[in-house]
């Protein structure tokens, strides 16, 4: 069930100027299950889709526990969360009932027209070993696994161990992923078009493959990858051919309504971030480009005049309609900060100017922006450097605020990472419940929620005397694309910072 503690209107603060709220309401999605609960994605409609730990009991005496855990993709549309089970696709060597019990699934993202998409591990028909497929699922429905439907409508003669993609014009070694070969898709937008990364082959005995960024088009059913820089010394022209390019490591974490995508390839042996937009939403006769966003220094505050130099590493997490990203960087000293990029072409920090942690205690990370610049993520405070606590900040202005002083202290919860925000000002964000909601070992649940914007002020959880620097202005550090630092909820197949 929802747990709703006051009633709210998403109209308050629709169309209004772009400016952080002085108040949100909380909403929280509760299955009243002991186990932790994640959000990942949330549509214009407020529905949102994630993943949720199952414990069930497989009946098996002579195993060391009864109760095995997996992760559920879930689906809610505002009465509690649809479990859409686990993931059954391929020949499996256990009965299926261990099926139900032992494979994971998760959904990433969701888009206007109700098409969610995330991935699930199932067994290869040969050696049983765990392969991650993509799949999609319409409203609610059934789990539509993308790496079968490829493979099904393979054309006649193929080698039936490959799966083949839009690369007709070059020989069959730059054009396969084996059958066995992971896919896992991070986003879809509102022409559901998905992005992710698939194992790609490459090499002339078509004996090699690694991650390459890619994207699938429901409505065509075709899948192909993103031409993404591997050497800067390398021409354009070789670059930006998708079928030919021999990128060693990639992958797209977001693409836009607008046709702008964003992730990592790796660059010179390094991860750099990338910025690409699909031909298809450019003007006719538009130069095709990929940006490389990483710079050698990182900008702070609104004049950029502090820097940190950069240590090799950035990643894009997310992209707005304008191509405005937003991820994290790594820095000399090894801290990670959250960036902001825009077509000024620097990365500037997101982080609260009067934070007094140690360099080698910074951590932020940018998760998510709106189209008005808003952007939203998670950063550790100087209150508990152990723990990450979820910010919102207005790039326009270079406002910063921490959510948890931005909501009343009787909602009784604890916001640790802000997951997405829409262009209305709503916040997909996990939570802890407290003090009343706990598992087995007395530790408090995960929880999604959406934050609303209200009218009036919050009434925080502080102390008066505690100063409140939650509206600072200006830049500072970065965060964790890898989600390594702080305090961490793990789902069996992927972990989450609370």
């Amino acid at each position: 069930m929802r747990k709703t503690f006051s009633l709210i209107a998403v109209s308050v603060w629709a169309g209004a100027a772009a400016a952080i709220p002085a108040k949100y309401e909380v909403e929280i999605i509760d299955h009243t299950s002991l186990y932790d609960t994640f959000g990942l994605g949330i549509n214009n409609s407020g529905v949102v889709v994630g993943g949720t730990n199952i414990v069930v009991d497989d009946e098996d005496s002579e195993t060391r526990t009864d109760d095995l855990l997996s992760t559920h993709a879930f689906w809610s549309t505002g009465i509690g969360l649809d479990d859409l089970g686990a993931i059954h696709l391929l020949p499996q060597n256990m009965g299926e009932e261990d099926l139900e019990e032992r494979h994971d699934t998760q959904l990433n993202a969701i888009n206007d027209s109700g098409i969610a998409v995330g991935f699930g591990d199932t067994d290869s028909p040969d050696d049983g070993i765990n392969t991650d497929h993509a799949f999609y699922v319409i409203n609610g429905g059934e789990l539509v696994d993308i790496n079968l439907a490829l493979n099904a409508k393979k054309p006649g003669g193929e080698d039936p161990d490959d799966i083949t993609y839009d690369c007709s014009d070059i020989n069959d070694s730059h054009k396969r992923i084996p059958d066995d070969g992971n896919f896992r898709v991070s986003d879809v937008n509102n022409d559901n078009l998905l992005v992710g990364q698939a194992d790609w082959r490459y090499g002339e005995n078509n004996d090699s493959y690694n991650e390459r960024a890619v994207v699938y088009d429901i409505t065509n059913e075709l899948l192909y990858p993103i031409p993404l820089i591997s050497d800067p010394s390398d021409s354009v022209d070789d670059n930006l051919d998708p079928c030919h390019n021999d990128s060693r490591e990639s992958s797209a974490r977001h693409i836009s309504n607008s046709g702008f995508v964003t992730g990592y390839s790796q660059i010179d042996g390094e991860i750099h971030a990338y910025r690409y937009r699909l031909p298809s939403y450019q003007a006719e006769g538009a130069v095709e480009q990929v940006t490389d966003l990483h710079p050698e220094e990182l900008s702070t505050g609104q004049t950029g005049d502090d820097v940190f130099d950069i240590d090799g590493w950035s990643y894009g997490n997310a992209v707005n309609d304008q191509g405005v990203v937003v991820g994290m960087a790594t820095t000399h000293d090894n801290t990670f900060q959250a960036y902001i990029y825009t077509d000024s072409g620097k990365m500037r920090t997101i982080h609260p100017s009067s934070d007094s942690l140690d360099e080698e205690e910074r951590y932020s990370e940018a998760l998510d922006i709106n189209n008005n610049n808003q952007v939203v993520g998670v950063y550790k405070t100087q209150d508990d450097p152990e723990k990450l606590t979820a910010f919102i900040y207005e790039h326009e202005t270079g406002s910063f605020a921490d959510l948890n002083k931005r909501i009343d202290c009787s909602a009784g919860v604890y916001v640790g990472q802000a997951k997405k925000i829409l262009d209305d000002g709503r916040i997909l964000v996990d939570v802890q419940v407290l003090p009343d909601v706990v598992d087995e070992n007395n530790r408090p649940v995960n929880r999604p929620a959406i934050l609303t914007p209200s009218e009036g002020s919050a009434s925080p959880c502080l102390d008066e005397s505690e100063e409140d620097d939650s509206d600072s202005s200006g830049g500072g550090p970065i965060g964790s694309w890898l989600l390594l630092l702080g305090s961490m909820l793990c789902l069996r197949r992927f972990c989450v910072k609370s």
